[in-house]
């Protein structure tokens, strides 16, 4: 666990969700001012359990098995997150990015590569102001 009084990041942590780890749970419900979140290479399958982050800028949660969508019970809250700027999906099983009709406002940066994504045909409503893409090592046709 690596952290300052506005970031906070884990590094392998063997759980498939979240809710597994109480004590991450708490320690980011008591740190509700973060801006930016790193949880990589976790083996995560799951975001559910993490507390609404509502100044979360940065979220990087690259390298963990999330998937097959950002909708539904593995990105429940993570579409409700107004002040993203910047996410981080790369090296997960992500095949698509529908966020059915929810979106990031504010999203400039998204980072996708090495997912199982066939299309970004959904990417300008979930992300209406995006200026960066990495999609690169994807089935996009």
């Amino acid at each position: 666990v690596a952290m300052t009084d506005r970031d906070l990041a884990y590094y392998g942590l063997g759980i498939a969700d979240l809710a597994a780890s109480p004590a991450v749970v708490r320690e980011l419900e008591a740190r509700k001012a973060c801006e930016a979140l790193a949880l990589v290479a976790c083996g995560l399958r799951s975001l559910s359990g993490l507390p609404a982050l509502a100044r979360l800028r940065t979220l990087d949660v690259s390298s963990n098995l999330i998937g097959p969508s950002l909708d539904g019970s593995l990105f429940p809250w993570a579409l409700s997150l107004e002040a993203l700027e910047v996410l981080d999906v790369s090296k997960n099983a992500l095949e698509t990015l529908d966020g059915r009709g929810r979106g990031w406002p504010r999203l400039s940066e998204l980072r996708c590569a090495s997912n199982k994504l066939r299309t970004l045909e959904h990417l300008p409503a979930l992300a209406p102001r995006l200026e960066a893409l990495d999609a690169r090592d994807n089935a996009v046709s």
